[in-house]
């Protein structure tokens, strides 16, 4: 099978930006896939599979995080990322 990259930017909607609840589901999401995924804000670029990256990258409301996924299931994943992002995390 041939291994896909596909990369996305997304404008954080959600009123708190990247703060722990939002990182950690973006955690758990890309934990159940294959795919390695990648996150960049500024001049940083982190591994999304950890909580602590995620937080590093101090992306507050309306910053624009560029994900790029590479792996068989990276489209699927892409899409799982851009439904949690668009419906802000499922906060209320």
């Amino acid at each position: 099978m041939m291994n896909m990259a596909v990369t996305k930017s997304f404008k954080l909607v959600n009123e708190n930006g990247l703060h722990a609840r939002p990182a950690t589901k973006i955690a758990e999401l890309v934990a159940k896939f294959d795919s390695k995924v990648k996150v960049s804000f500024s001049d940083m670029e982190v591994d999304a599979k950890r909580v602590i990256n995620l937080l590093m990258l101090g992306a507050e409301h309306g910053a624009e995080l560029t994900f790029t996924i590479e792996g068989d299931d990276s489209e699927l994943l892409m899409d799982e990322i851009d439904n949690l992002i668009q419906n802000k995390f499922l906060e209320t």
